[in-house]
């Protein structure tokens, strides 16, 4: 019962919350007990990256989907599917925890269908089931560096490995200018919403150290190929140009609470990146 009573703990704290923001929440849970999972076993060498590490690590204000790692050693996911499920099984007492592995090999599926057996999903009008994603990719470069911190998620503290904020910088600014991203089928965007206002974020926080805080350089111009920090401030600048404000405001909107907040960076967030940008390449 702890998963279920987890869960209808953050159903009844977010009761009135927009049920795309609410349906996230649950998935942070879930987030949680994954993440408890990864740190306190022989997994607590995955390096924790991507924007949940931003948001449980470093204090980004805003939800995230997805669970991100690297590995630097050998990783064999299906074990991982295989001990994940144990996990929930035998440690908190889940039963119905089903994983699926891509094909590719590099992202497990995890499916809780949860919200059926609490006969909540009609009354949060959302599926029955609740899935949480998990990304593992092999660290290649070798530029990077990495720290150690307590951290608390839901009812768990634990030390987690991650990449150090330079490291991320770097890592999200590669994110904006080499993944294609589809709304739809068909209809190609510059770069994913949420990775533009991580970026806005960062620079935030940057501004904040006087602009010390900057994006390991030298893994920025390794992952991109480029000679030049100049290079890489213009191709990020001229991405940034082809971003639509609705666009973003609609990627952002089941992830942050305050639509005050969320009309404001629609109509400032280019500006802002664009000026702030000279200060950290």
């Amino acid at each position: 019962m702890i998963l279920e009573n987890a869960i209808k703990n953050i159903i009844t704290a977010a009761k009135g919350r927009d049920r795309l923001f609410l349906r996230n929440l649950l998935k942070e849970e879930l987030q949680n007990f994954v993440l408890n999972f990864v740190y306190t076993s022989d997994y607590n060498t995955l390096i924790f990256t991507g924007g949940t590490c931003l948001r449980k690590n470093f204090g980004l204000n805003r939800l995230s989907e997805d669970l991100d790692f690297d590995y630097t050693d050998e990783f064999d996911i299906h074990k991982f599917a295989s001990d994940v499920i144990y996990y929930f099984r035998r440690s908190l007492g889940y039963q119905p925890i089903a994983v699926k592995v891509s094909r590719n090999g590099r992202t497990a599926f995890l499916k809780f269908p949860i919200l059926k057996k609490l006969k909540l999903s009609n009354a949060l009008g959302t599926p029955e089931d609740l899935f949480l994603r998990c990304d593992f990719s092999k660290e290649v470069v070798g530029i990077y560096n990495t720290e150690t911190n307590l951290i608390t998620a839901g009812q768990y503290e634990f030390f987690c490995l991650s990449y150090d904020l330079p490291t991320l910088f770097a890592n999200k600014i590669v994110a904006i200018l080499e993944r294609v991203y589809f709304k739809g089928k068909y209809q190609k965007v510059p770069s994913k919403g949420r990775d533009l206002y991580d970026l806005f974020w960062l620079l935030q926080v940057s501004a904040k150290t006087g602009y010390s805080l900057q994006p390991n350089k030298q893994r920025l111009l390794k992952l991109l190929g480029a000679d030049t920090m100049a290079l890489v401030k213009t191709r990020l600048k001229k991405k940034i140009e082809l971003v639509e404000e609705n666009y973003l405001q609609q990627d952002l909107l089941p992830l942050l609470e305050s639509r005050e907040l969320l009309e404001s960076i629609k109509q400032s967030f280019k500006a802002t990146i664009l000026q702030k940008i000279d200060f950290v390449l």
